[in-house]
């Protein structure tokens, strides 16, 4: 249900309130998990009822949040849409399933991340879990532009309005490459301090440093991805985004069995791959589109 809400309040293009119900979640979970884990000593107990009772607090404010942009916005009665829904309901099914067969293509490869970094060692699967705390870094700072660039696209492309499309691909591509700069940067500079800050075992900081380079590499290759993401989701366009994850998620795996013999190098080279070669797929379809006059279409 959360989620749901999240999605629904993100594509009115209101950040604010997902901000506010996902900080009221974890307020609560963490103040009850003092209160009930710490004070009244109910250990794992506590622990399970402080996060259902934050979920439960986050979804009521989120239920809040929607019936108030609701009225704002005079949107109609939820039972004139009912037949609305049921027209449009086959498509709805199509993109869930869409996106479903998507984020199987990609826990695969970050499940094969895990299992195959296992095979190489203990340290080698620590690094690699300290190494992919970088990459969550970048998901976090590239996922609030996709998320914009969600609304955006929806919203240009119900008006029909190429120029309004230019204008936030044009501003979100500007902000996503200072960003994915700046993380580079940091990266490279401060990478081993960063390393040595989420791990104090030294073989595993060692480790880590080998691989490193390849974490710097991936800002300024992954942040196609994500804005293309960001596109094709609010162009609810999730065959294509499904095609192009298929051919990512076989280039991972091609990659890796050609290069297997450079060892967690190779995994890291296949990740690389994997992350440019979303981008590249979504890139070609989205300027074949566009050149057709198509993309508009939804």
């Amino acid at each position: 249900m959360n989620f749901v809400l999240l999605g629904w309040l993100l594509g009115t293009q209101n950040a604010k309130a997902p901000m506010w119900m996902v900080i009221i979640t974890n307020v609560v979970n963490i103040g009850l998990d003092v209160l009930f884990v710490i004070g009244l000593g109910w250990k794992v107990e506590g622990a399970a009822l402080a996060s259902v009772i934050a979920d439960y607090s986050g979804c009521a404010f989120g239920l809040w949040c929607v019936m108030r942009t609701w009225r704002q916005r005079n949107l109609p009665k939820l039972l004139s849409l009912v037949s609305e829904v049921s027209r449009g309901i086959g498509r709805f099914v199509k993109l869930n399933r869409d996106i479903f067969l998507r984020s199987l293509c990609l826990q695969a490869t970050f499940s094969f991340m895990t299992f195959q970094g296992a095979a190489f060692g203990d340290d080698i699967v620590a690094a690699n879990a300290v190494l992919m705390s970088f990459l969550m870094i970048i998901s976090y700072g590239m996922d609030g532009f996709a998320y914009a660039m969600e609304a955006m696209v929806g919203k240009a492309i119900g008006a029909k309005s190429r120029s309004e499309l230019v204008d936030s691909l044009v501003a979100t591509f500007f902000w996503s490459v200072v960003i994915c700069l700046v993380l580079t940067l940091v990266f490279g500079a401060l990478g081993q301090g960063l390393i040595t800050m989420i791990t104090s075992i030294e073989s595993v900081q060692i480790e880590a440093g080998h691989y490193l380079p390849w974490l710097i590499a991936m800002p300024l290759v992954s942040m196609w991805c994500f804005l293309f993401d960001g596109i094709f989701i609010g162009a609810t366009k999730g065959k294509d985004m499904r095609n192009s994850m298929f051919v990512a998620t076989c280039c991972f795996f091609g990659v890796f069995f050609a290069a297997s013999s450079l060892g967690n190098h190779a995994l890291w080279l296949a990740m690389l791959t994997f992350m440019g070669m979303r981008g590249v797929g979504l890139g070609v379809i989205f300027w074949r589109q566009w050149k057709g006059n198509r993309f508009l279409v939804s």
